[in-house]
């Protein structure tokens, strides 16, 4: 779900998903700054102004918002920037719930954010050609150059569908990025890939793959449970 930021209406969108984009659909970089927390520059008008990620999705999305009050992160993760990780506590709640969770100095912090980054990602090119599995997010910067914060928006943008609206997969550094477990972080729901020659297209259900291929998810079902592994050309692996 994407709405306009307010301030920015007909420049900007968030998504209840943690990642904003641009009039051109393009997802926005983010980098993360010295507490782990994923920021980003808006620009309107001449003025640049840099945000934190997560209370531009809070604001957007969460109830319960007043002034004074700030943004915890449920799971201690601070790369869930998702809606449904996020509410509104007083600073007090906020501190307490960081020193319960041994998180209260900024070195604890980082500590935890390197341990999310050793999720292992999947690196494909623009046409979901698999060029190489990484074994922590980590590793894939170094070999590609490309940052920390584009490879896990990429991801957590992902998650959803690999496939944009348009037909085209989501970029991130001019690669396409996923999580190598993002069927089991989703859902219990399995995950299906579909090859087709040197191409591999991941999808987290039955629904998402359907509507890639044009059929209606119980067709695709029936060919599942039918154990087929070859439909309209694609190799099934479910």
């Amino acid at each position: 779900m994407l709405k306009e930021i307010k301030g920015y209406e007909g420049i900007y969108w968030v998504s209840s998903t943690g990642y904003i984009i641009n009039a051109k659909h393009k997802v926005l970089k983010t980098y993360i700054n010295n507490n782990g927390y994923h920021c980003l520059k808006l620009y309107r008008q001449g003025n640049t102004q840099s945000v934190l990620l997560h209370r531009i999705v809070a604001y957007a999305f969460c109830v319960g918002y007043k002034e004074g009050l700030v943004v915890n992160h449920i799971d201690a993760d601070r790369n869930n920037n998702k809606a449904n990780n996020l509410e509104w506590v007083t600073t007090q709640e906020n501190m307490l719930d960081v020193r319960d969770r041994n998180m209260l100095d900024t070195a604890s912090a980082r500590k935890a954010l390197l341990d999310k980054q050793k999720t292992s990602v999947i690196c494909m090119d623009s046409h979901g050609k698999l060029l190489k599995i990484y074994p922590s997010i980590l590793d894939a910067e170094n070999a590609t150059g490309v940052t920390k914060a584009t490879i896990i928006g990429c991801c957590m943008r992902s998650n959803n569908s690999s496939i944009s609206k348009f037909g085209r997969y989501y970029l991130g550094g001019g690669y396409h990025w996923e999580y190598k477990n993002k069927g089991r972080k989703m859902n219990s729901t399995k995950s299906i890939t579909l090859t087709k020659g040197s191409k591999s297209y991941f999808f987290d259900s039955i629904r998402q793959a359907s509507k890639f291929l044009g059929i209606n998810p119980s067709t695709l079902g029936r060919q599942l449970k039918l154990k087929h592994t070859i439909y309209k050309g694609y190799t099934l692996v479910y």
